[in-house]
C-alpha cells in the first residue's frame, strides 16, 4: 500500500510535517475504514497516526517506502544481475544504498553508507553489466567537492573501487554516469555542473579495470553542454544527448565511438533553448525518441527520428504543462512507454503501439503525487518478465512497482449522455463514462464503431451520424472495446431512438 498522510504528534518531529522515520516505535492501535485504508497509532510517538491504503490496479509496491528509511528519497537506478533484481537508494544522510530480491518483493541490503563514504556519495546514477561484473556510477548533484567514482561487483556483494576520482575532474558537484557497451567498450561520462563549466566529457574501457580507461571525444565544443545522461545505440551508430541550460540541448552521433567521428545531429534543443534536458533515448520500430524537459511552461517534449530527419511527436507534455520532462522513454514488448516527471499530480505513465497515438496507463504518480518521476532509463528495469518501475518520492522516499500485466484491460459502462433522440434528429455528440478507457477505445453504436475521442481515463466522446437515426422504435446497445492485448468489450446500455 501507499502510506499517505500523518497526524503529527511525535516529538522528533516539527508539527504539520512528515514523521521522521524512527519516530513510530511500536503500533498500539489499527483500523481499516469502509474503503479498505489502514490507519495505524503508536505507542510512543504521542498520538502520531499512519494512514496506509490498498495498492493501485495494476501495479503492487514491491519495497517498504524509502527501503525502511525516509531519507532515502528516491530510487536512482535498477538491473538485473546474476539472477537478481537491484536497486539502488539515493539518500543524502547515509549515503547510498544497494539492494537486492530474488522474487522482486523481498529485499537484502548488500551495500550501504555509500560505499563506505556515507553522504558525500548519496546516488548511484546507473548499474551496468559488462564483463561478468555489475558496475555502479555515483553522483553527488550537490556542491558539494567530492568527485564521482565507478565501482563493480562479480557477486554483488563484495565491490571493488576502479575508477576513484571522476578520471581527475575536479570542483563542485563532478559526477559519474556509467552508460552503455558498444563495439566491446564500456562507456562513462563525467559532468561537472557547478562553478566553472567543462563540457561534458567521455571516457570507455575495454576491460573497466583501473587504469584502462581512455578519454574519448565527442566532439563536444559547448562548455554549457556539461552533461550527457542519456545514450543508446541506433542504426549501428552511438547517440549520446548533452544537456546544455543555455543554448538548448544537442544530439551527437558516432559510427565507431573514435575521436573524431562524432557528429551534431541536433543543437539549440530542436531548434527551441527551452528544451534543455534530454531525459532519456530509445529505439522503436527502427525509429529514435528522445524526451526533453522543457524550461518553459507548455510541458515536456518528445522527438523522433527515422534515420534521415527529426519530427516532433508531442511539444505540450501529452496535453499537461505540469508534464514538464518526458523524464523515461522505453520499449517493451511492441510497446513504447514514456513516464513523465510532473511536480503536481505525480508522474504520468504513457504507451503507444504505433509510436504516434499514446494512451495513459497511470495519471496520478501511482497513488501518490508525491511519486515525482523514474530517474530515465536507468531507473527501471524487465526482471522475471514483469516491468519493474523505480520512483522518486521526497515525501516518503523511493518505491519499486510492478506492473503486474503489460495488457491493456477490459473496459467498463457506467453512463451514457444522451439516453435517446428522436427519429430524423441531426447528427450529435455521445458521451460516456466509465473505467479503464484509453487511446484506442472504441464506442459501437449497435455494430458501427464510431470515430472515438478519449477525453480522459474515465470519459470517451464520439459524433453519431444521422444516418444511424433515421429509424423509429429501435433499440441499439451501446459498448466499448478496448484493443489487444488484453483489452476486451464492456457491457452494454441501451439507446432508444423514440418516433
Amino acid at each position: 500500500g501507499q502510506y499517505l498522510s500523518s497526524i503529527d504528534g511525535c516529538s522528533k518531529s516539527t508539527p504539520g510535517q512528515i514523521i521522521p522515520q524512527d519516530c513510530i516505535e511500536a503500533v498500539q492501535g489499527i483500523a481499516v475504514d469502509a474503503k479498505g485504508a489502514v490507519y495505524t497509532s503508536s505507542l510512543y510517538s504521542q498520538g502520531a497516526i499512519k494512514k496506509f491504503v490498498p495498492g493501485i490496479v495494476g501495479y503492487t509496491q514491491k519495497n517498504i517506502n524509502g527501503f525502511n528509511d525516509f531519507y532515502s528519497q528516491g530510487i536512482s537506478a535498477m538491473k538485473t544481475f546474476n539472477g537478481y533484481l537491484y536497486a539502488a537508494g539515493a539518500n543524502w544522510e547515509r549515503g547510498s544504498s544497494i539492494w537486492r530480491s530474488l522474487d522482486g518483493k523481498n529485499w537484502v541490503n548488500t551495500n550501504s553508507g555509500g560505499f563506505g563514504r556515507g553522504k558525500d556519495t548519496p546516488v548511484v546514477s546507473g548499474f551496468t553489466v559488462f564483463g561478468g561484473q555489475l558496475y555502479a556510477s555515483t553522483a553527488t548533484w550537490t556542491e558539494i567537492d567530492v568527485p564521482g567514482q565507478i565501482w563493480r561487483t562479480s557477486n554483488g556483494i563484495n565491490w571493488e573501487e576502479v575508477v576513484p576520482d571522476a578520471f581527475g575532474v575536479s570542483g563542485s558537484g563532478v559526477s559519474v554516469a556509467i552508460h552503455v557497451v558498444y563495439n566491446g567498450y564500456l562507456y562513462a561520462t563525467v559532468e561537472k555542473r557547478y562553478g566553472d563549466r567543462v563540457g561534458a566529457v567521455m571516457y570507455r574501457s575495454l576491460t573497466g579495470n583501473s587504469g584502462s580507461w581512455l578519454l574519448g571525444d565527442t566532439g563536444n565544443d559547448n562548455n554549457n553542454s556539461y552533461k550527457i545522461y542519456s545514450m543508446v545505440v541506433y542504426n549501428g551508430h552511438l547517440y549520446d544527448g548533452a544537456d546544455n541550460d543555455v543554448d538548448g540541448m544537442e544530439i551527437w552521433s558516432s559510427p565507431s565511438g573514435d575521436s573524431g567521428t562524432w557528429e551534431k545531429d541536433q543543437t539549440g534543443g530542436f531548434g527551441d533553448p527551452l528544451n534543455t534536458d534530454t531525459g532519456s533515448m530509445a529505439v522503436y520500430n527502427h525509429t529514435l525518441y528522445v524526451g526533453t524537459y522543457y524550461a518553459g511552461s507548455s510541458g515536456g517534449q518528445l522527438w523522433k527520428f527515422d534515420g534521415v530527419s527529426w519530427s516532433s511527436v508531442n511539444t505540450d507534455g501529452f496535453g499537461n504543462s505540469n508534464n514538464y520532462w518526458m523524464r523515461t522513454v522505453y520499449s517493451l514488448d511492441g510497446y513504447l512507454y514514456v513516464i513523465t516527471a510532473n511536480r503536481n499530480e505525480g508522474q504520468q505513465i504513457w504507451r503507444t503501439s504505433d509510436g504516434v497515438k499514446f494512451s495513459i496507463l497511470n495519471q496520478n504518480g501511482l497513488g501518490s503525487s508525491g511519486n515525482l518521476m523514474v530517474q530515465s532509463n536507468v531507473g527501471l528495469e524487465v526482471y522475471k518478465n514483469n516491468l519493474f518501475i523505480g520512483t522518486w518520492n521526497k515525501n516518503f522516499g523511493g518505491q519499486v512497482w510492478g506492473m503486474n500485466s503489460a495488457k491493456f484491460k477490459k473496459p467498463s459502462l457506467t453512463s451514457i449522455l444522451p439516453l435517446s433522440v428522436s427519429a430524423g434528429s441531426p447528427s450529435f455528440l455521445i458521451t460516456i463514462t466509465g473505467t479503464n478507457f484509453m487511446n484506442g477505445s472504441v464506442i459501437y453504436f449497435g455494430k458501427v464503431p464510431l470515430t472515438t475521442t478519449q477525453v480522459n481515463l474515465t470519459t470517451l466522446e464520439a459524433t453519431v451520424p444521422a444516418a444511424l437515426l433515421a429509424s423509429p422504435n429501435k433499440k441499439l446497445a451501446i459498448k466499448v472495446v478496448n484493443p489487444k492485448p488484453g483489452g476486451g468489450t464492456s457491457k452494454v446500455k441501451n439507446f432508444i431512438i423514440t418516433p
